[in-house]
């Protein structure tokens, strides 16, 4: 469960920051990968700037929801509404087989006896 941020601290580690907004460790680095939030690095630990959290949660508060699930081309989940998609009328390419791997057989001439 997310934790309350008080309004003394600047930077908090990753275990910290993870409890506090009660993300994931995949999906934080994520957000650092991205430049979504800052980190500063002293020594070896790596501290994330609660100022540029706050950012971010006040930029998505501002945008529109960016859910799939509510635009006209991809299907509600569970739905079995179908929608008129550009994306309907594009042919699904066969898959070929799988190459079989290993040796391959011996082909016996023709009109030898097995």
């Amino acid at each position: 469960m997310p934790q309350e941020i008080p309004p003394d601290v600047i930077t908090v580690t990753i275990p910290q920051f993870q409890r506090i907004s009660g993300l994931g460790h995949t999906k934080i680095y994520d957000l650092i990968h991205k430049h979504n939030i800052v980190t500063v690095t002293i020594g070896a630990r790596r501290l994330i700037v609660v100022d540029s959290y706050r950012q971010l949660i006040a930029k998505q508060l501002v945008e529109t929801p960016g859910d799939a699930r509510r635009n006209s081309t991809v299907l509600m989940l569970g739905s079995g509404k179908k929608v008129n998609s550009p994306l309907a009328l594009v042919p699904v390419p066969e898959i070929p087989p799988k190459r079989k791997r290993g040796r391959p057989r011996k082909i016996s001439p023709i009109g030898a006896s097995t």
